[in-house]
C-alpha cells in the first residue's frame, strides 16, 4: 500500500542473472547504487520517447563527462 504522502512508485522487475550482474557491474564502475543506475535508464528511456532529456545530467565515466 502506497502512502498518501509518499510520491515514488515501488516496482517489481524480473531480469536474469546476467543482466542483473552487468547492471551491477556498470553500477560499481560509475560510483552509483544500483537503484540509481536503474532509475537514471528509465528517466532516459522516458527522455528518448519524448524527444530530448528531462534535465541535464552528465555520469561519472561517460561520454559526455569532460572532467
Amino acid at each position: 500500500m502506497v502512502s498518501e504522502h509518499r510520491k515514488d512508485a515501488r516496482i517489481t522487475v524480473n531480469m536474469t542473472p546476467g543482466q542483473r550482474m552487468e547492471l551491477e557491474r556498470i553500477a560499481k564502475r560509475m560510483g552509483v547504487s544500483f537503484s540509481w543506475l536503474i532509475r537514471r535508464s528509465l528517466e532516459r528511456t522516458i527522455e528518448e520517447a519524448n524527444g530530448g532529456p528531462m534535465l541535464p545530467l552528465d555520469l561519472p565515466g561517460s561520454s559526455h563527462d569532460t572532467a
